[in-house]
């Protein structure tokens, strides 16, 4: 199953596919980032970095329609939130795991539109 909703991300930018490359190169370039200020957050209990980093995230993911990961960094942005960190090290495992799938969706989502 799919974690990106190719369908509703192209339809969004009907005639201007282009732009989801520009987004995807974008995401490329941010979530590692985003990624190792979550966990430096967690390391260092520094729950503004971790809600702050968390919602980011979480954005950049709903450009592309992909709802589990933008659940699981919501969760993340939420314990920043509440100054929580139980659960925070396996939500963020978890969020990874997430990402690894998508990064491979939107990469072959951009070949298809440099296809087109």
């Amino acid at each position: 199953m799919s974690l990106m909703d190719s369908e509703a991300l192209f339809k969004n930018f009907e005639g201007m596919e282009e732009v989801v490359a520009d987004i995807a190169a974008q995401y490329f370039i941010g979530y590692p980032k985003l990624l190792e200020a979550i966990n430096s957050s967690i390391n260092n209990n520094d729950s503004k970095g971790l809600e702050r980093s968390a919602h980011t995230l979480k954005g950049m993911v709903s450009n592309f329609r992909a709802e589990e990961p933008r659940l699981v960094a919501y969760e993340l942005e939420s314990l920043g939130h509440n100054e929580n960190f139980s659960g925070a090290p396996e939500l963020l495992t978890k969020l990874k795991g997430l990402l690894n799938t998508l990064d491979a969706e939107i990469r072959e989502a951009v070949k298809k539109v440099e296809a087109a």
